[in-house]
């Protein structure tokens, strides 16, 4: 063969980056436009709302387009809503009832969901990618330690890596 040469025209647009904040005082989901030069905030506008200021949310994680919101509509919900590429979240449904979830940590397929209602517990529940729906177990797993590390009622934090979570 001999070589050739050619063009080729790929239409492609930036997506700006997203900062997102719950509003544990509003009850409500803000998302704050970024510069992608310096990342400072260029606008804020009110992405979700239909939360309770009472049960507002408080923590949030994203899985490819979807963002996952507890506590949801209800101190029981993690709430999952469509994520646009303007960076407006769609409408928000119940994703799982769970008993009082409040921090979020999304690894692989999984999201991890701490429960506020003591004892200590993490929920592990499946990501469906296809369409943002969980399924979760029937429990939470336990964190136990013999002797007791601490004495807690409520865990209010998670974090997941590839191999470990930690825990507030």
């Amino acid at each position: 063969g001999t070589p050739q040469t050619g063009t080729a025209s790929i239409p492609y647009a930036s997506i700006p980056g997203f900062l997102y904040i719950t509003g544990v005082t509003q009850g409500n989901v803000s998302s704050c436009a970024l510069s992608g030069v310096d990342g400072s905030v260029t606008s804020c506008t009110i992405a979700a709302t239909g939360f309770s200021a009472t049960n507002a949310p408080s923590g949030i994680a994203f899985s490819g387009n979807w963002v996952y919101i507890t506590p949801g509509a209800a101190a029981t919900d993690v709430d999952v809503c469509p994520v646009s590429t303007d960076g407006s979240l769609g409408t928000c449904t119940v994703a799982a009832k769970l008993v009082l979830p409040n921090a979020l940590a999304v690894s692989g397929d999984y999201l991890y969901v701490s429960d506020s209602s003591g004892p200590p517990g993490v929920w592990s529940c499946t990501i469906n990618n296809a369409d943002g729906s969980l399924s979760c177990p029937a429990t939470p797993n336990y964190i136990e330690a013999s002797p007791p590390i601490f004495t807690v009622d409520t865990l209010v934090g998670v974090a997941v890596t590839a191999t470990n979570a930690y825990m507030v």
